[in-house]
């Protein structure tokens, strides 16, 4: 097989290491433990959610849509638990289940 055939399982800038994304992925826990502080919230963990004027209550996992780069940012974000999308704002309680 050709290098033009083979497919791309990782990425390599060079380095020939892994070091860069071991970096990266420190990085990324430091910021999300940064985030859970800032929220309150238990973001990437199981959890039990009920949400102000919808009955019942949605479990599973509790991320972030999306990543906030600024702290200041964080609490605006949406998160989400199975399909749904939601704002700390909608949250009337949370329960870490794990």
């Amino acid at each position: 097989m050709s290098p033009n055939e083979r497919g791309q399982d990782e990425l390599d800038f060079g380095r020939g290491d892994s070091s860069g994304y071991a970096q990266w992925q420190h990085e990324r826990a430091d910021w999300l433990d940064r985030i859970r502080r800032e929220v309150g919230l238990p973001i990437n963990r199981r959890v039990r959610v009920r949400l102000r004027d919808i009955d019942g209550e949605f479990c599973g996992l509790l991320p972030l849509v999306e990543l906030p780069l600024d702290l200041r940012q964080a609490r605006h974000q949406r998160l989400r638990v199975g399909d749904f999308e939601f704002t700390a704002a909608e949250i009337e309680s949370c329960v870490r289940e794990d």
